[in-house]
């Protein structure tokens, strides 16, 4: 699996995957989407989650929990972390 791709235009996009979730919060489907930031992604996750409730994953990290109502509740930012 690819983690960025580049556009023709020259601009990075990373993949994200938007997990469609049940009526009780479990995994009925998922969709990948790339996207040249989070925002960006969080925008093409409500277009999906119009009827259903649904998380925004990149990688190992959640960006978003979007509900069928269209509100987003979204983790708590990650320390920034140099070794």
């Amino acid at each position: 699996m690819m983690n960025q791709a580049i556009r023709d235009d020259g601009r990075q996009e990373a993949n994200y995957i938007v997990y469609i979730l049940d009526g009780v919060g479990k995994i009925r489907g998922a969709e990948w989407i790339a996207a040249a930031s989070d925002e960006d992604a969080l925008a093409q996750a409500r277009r999906l989650a119009l009827a259903t409730s649904c998380e925004l994953w990149q990688r190992a990290r959640k960006v978003a929990r979007l509900s069928a109502a269209g509100a987003t509740s979204a983790p708590a930012p990650r320390a920034n972390s140099q070794a």
